[in-house]
């Protein structure tokens, strides 16, 4: 696991979507229209089928109706936990600043960390699945292979919460048919990000910094507590949080039940 991912999200979003073009169809959930149509009446329309990922909170918006946020909203997000060196310290930055984010954990990570998987949910933050394995092949892995890294992180977390994760976090961001399909299977949300600091190749606190304070209104941003050092990751955030919160934004989650 190096919890490398793109730098270039933008470039990436737009392949994705021109292939969600081609890949659309009437089916939801292997269904015909007239089922899915009356699906649509029971199961959240972000919890049916995806065929591209959401990379910031107006994408969700426009794909839930009924969803709202205040104006001035971002999503922050933590990959590749936890970790029993830097997850406990990010968990006291946000207590400090009564900010919550999304926790995106690799599955075989999850039961020797338990005792922080149970603060993180217990602090109220939004535990999301980031694959076992923190697997970058994924979408070319036969859907046996899907199944597994998704199912087994969903029971590990389940286990250790009590809660089964809604939201899932492809490792390195990339995305594709068969991935979409099992998260169709286990009606789960892709959720991307659009403010990429690449904190894992630990750049330098002031470039981390930069970068996420580029975020704005709607924006989801992106950083690690796993896979590594995160002393500059972690530097980074103590002034970025109360920088971000001085300027009105606020901090939320997407729903996760």
């Amino acid at each position: 696991m190096t919890g490398q991912c793109p730098g270039n999200s933008v470039s990436r979003r737009s392949v994705l979507l021109s292939v969600a073009g081609v890949i659309v169809g009437s089916a939801v959930l292997g269904v015909d229209a007239r089922a899915a149509q009356a699906a649509s009446t029971r199961v959240p329309r972000w919890a049916r089928r995806w065929h591209a990922p959401i990379y910031d909170l107006d994408d969700f918006l426009h794909r839930d109706p009924h969803a709202h946020y205040q104006k001035r909203s971002v999503l922050l997000t933590i990959d590749d936990g936890p970790s029993s060196e830097w997850t406990p310290r990010y968990l006291r930055l946000l207590h400090k600043h009564h900010v919550q984010a999304t926790f995106n954990m690799i599955g075989e990570q999850v039961r020797p960390n338990r005792h922080l998987v149970r603060a993180v949910a217990s602090q109220g933050h939004v535990i999301a699945n980031h694959t076992w394995t923190h697997d970058e092949a994924l979408p070319y892995g036969t859907p046996e292979h899907v199944h597994r890294e998704i199912q087994q992180t969903n029971e590990a977390i389940h286990d250790v919460t009590g809660h089964r994760p809604t939201q899932f976090r492809a490792p390195g961001g990339v995305w594709g048919p068969r991935v979409y399909d099992e998260l169709a299977r286990q009606q789960m949300m892709p959720v991307d990000w659009d403010i990429d600091p690449r904190d894992w190749a630990m750049p330098g606190v002031a470039a981390i910094e930069s970068a996420m304070l580029k975020a704005g209104r709607g924006d989801i941003i992106l950083c690690h507590d796993g896979g590594g050092d995160r002393s500059q990751t972690y530097q980074a955030l103590k002034k970025v949080i109360p920088e971000l919160l001085h300027r009105g934004l606020n901090f939320v989650t997407l729903p996760s039940r």
